[in-house]
């Protein structure tokens, strides 16, 4: 089986053990652990989740130095790189450790009342004290994405998820203290065996301060910061609205924009499992221009079309089956951030990645700069023009605003004429999705609306293959593809077997 085929079928894969697991623990603990300790478990792993901004891009980077380094068999190069970078990160976990302690002897309980507790001081300093472990060991997962054997990161992540589920399942009594010892250990071991898997790729793999180099430090810093302003320019446009809306048309509204806003945000999960595929490919093939563009595109807009049309047609039903909800509001909500995420997915995900592996990362962070400070001015003169809709509203037209100024740049640095660049990628399949939309469009009208799961299931069945049908019979041999494989996999995964 092809490389990429098993990254994106691992990536699936991990997907789903991921929503199954999350909906069955996370009753089991909130009823396991009481309304107190399931909040403090719950802020420990928010407080987590800050502490991995303190990345600053280093991660991306070594994504890209993995896969250009072992493509021009540098590997004294990347070894120093690696080093550099995991040794900065121990520094950065001393740091969180000293920090952790300072907060919880000055100030902690005044911030949050359990901290006063000795029990629970236990369980913050454990959790403090192992996370900072952990988080130098993030690096080898970045490596294995680099060098393309995205698969094996899966493997692991698939045995943690299982492993984690099914350890808390046969815990006699759920304890907060017993549960952070248990998961933050697994995690750490899951961790050690992907540095099994990447000695096991990289022969001379070795870890040690004597290849510490600042000069690599700085070099990676000024494509990493980058990196990182265009990862937390993104954290802005997805949260931000949020806060503004709380502010503006209080906290009621936040809590209909976060429920029409989930199932887009499940779309635009599954729409991007290909994509991790692409940027240490582009970086390893910087000479290939187009036709790497033109299939990784088009692979993008058969995923984007085929989850759009069937979400967009029968978001008013899923919604209603998922969480009971049937406010015009909350289904127009949904189906204009539908409408924005399967454009920015279109549009910016496989080409930021080009632009990132070609050195263009500065292009990308003034774009997408450009869309946040247009999406926060919009969102507060609409908001309270139009209420909630208005937050959408304004993502959608700062979207807008900045393809006109993004697309041109994207198609002249590939060298391809603007009709061409749309012929290729977009023409048969937009038709290809407005006749799937309109049939599915027909389908509902014609008949009675059931809210069935039943109902939604036939549907999802029935609207797949006919998008599958038109797809296979229309826009086949536009995509370059072979009978059994795309012409993506097999023309380019040959260069990751022998890594």
């Amino acid at each position: 089986m092809d490389i990429i085929l098993k990254n994106t079928v691992s990536n699936y894969l991990c997907f789903i053990a991921k929503v199954v697991s999350g909906l069955i623990l996370t009753s089991l603990l909130y009823n396991g652990l009481g309304k107190e300790s399931y909040g403090f478990w719950v802020l420990l792993w928010s407080v987590y989740g800050y502490t991995l901004l303190l990345d600053f891009g280093f991660g991306f980077s070594i994504q890209k130095s993995s896969a250009e380094y072992v493509h021009k068999k540098d590997l004294t190069k990347l070894l120093r790189q690696i080093n550099s970078i995991f040794f900065s990160y121990v520094f950065l976990a001393i740091g969180i450790v000293i920090f952790s302690l300072a907060f919880l002897y000055t100030c902690g309980s005044l911030f949050v009342a359990e901290l006063g507790d000795p029990y629970y001081q236990n369980v913050y300093l454990f959790f403090a004290v192992v996370t900072a472990i952990i988080f130098p060991t993030g690096i080898f997962s970045e490596i294995l994405v680099g060098l393309g054997h995205i698969y094996l990161r899966n493997i692991v992540r698939l045995v943690f998820i299982s492993t984690n589920a099914v350890g808390i399942l046969l815990m006699p009594e759920i304890k907060i203290l017993e549960l952070t010892v248990f998961s933050l250990l697994l995690h750490l071991i899951a961790n050690l065996f992907l540095l099994y898997f990447v000695k096991k790729k990289i022969s001379c793999f070795s870890l040690s301060i004597k290849y510490f180099d600042k000069s690599e430090v700085r070099e990676l810093m000024r494509f990493s910061l980058s990196a990182y302003v265009v990862i937390f320019t993104n954290l802005i446009l997805f949260n931000s609205d949020q806060i503004i809306l709380s502010s503006i048309a209080g906290v009621g509204s936040v809590g209909i924009y976060h429920l029409a806003t989930r199932l887009p945000f499940f779309m635009k999960m599954l729409n991007e499992q290909f994509q991790e595929n692409v940027f240490p490919l582009l970086v390893s093939k910087r000479n290939i221009k187009f036709d790497m563009i033109l299939t990784g595109n088009k692979f993008i807009s058969f995923i984007s079309n085929l989850s759009f049309s069937f979400a967009f047609v029968f978001a008013e039903e899923i919604i209603y089956i998922w969480i009971g909800e049937t406010n015009p509001e909350i289904i127009l909500i949904a189906h204009l951030s539908l409408c924005y995420s399967f454009i920015a997915t279109l549009f910016k995900s496989i080409n930021n990645s080009y632009l990132m592996a070609n050195d263009q990362v500065s292009k990308v962070v003034r774009f997408s700069l450009l869309e946040v400070i247009l999406n926060l001015a919009l969102t507060f003169l609409l908001v309270p023009l139009i209420g909630v809709v208005g937050a959408v509203v304004a993502s959608l037209l700062a979207l807008f605003i900045s393809l006109l100024f993004y697309v041109p740049y994207f198609v002249k640095q590939i060298d391809v004429h603007f009709s061409i660049w749309y012929k290729k990628i977009f023409k048969k399949n937009n038709l290809v999705l407005l006749i799937n939309l309109s049939a599915l469009s027909i389908v509902k009208l014609v008949l009675n609306n059931d809210y069935g799961l039943l109902y939604i299931a036939t549907l999802a069945l029935v609207s797949g293959l006919l998008y599958l049908y038109m797809f296979f019979n229309f826009v086949w041999d536009e995509y370059k593809f072979n009978n059994k494989y795309l012409y993506f996999v097999k023309r380019y995964s040959l260069d990751w077997k022998g890594r």
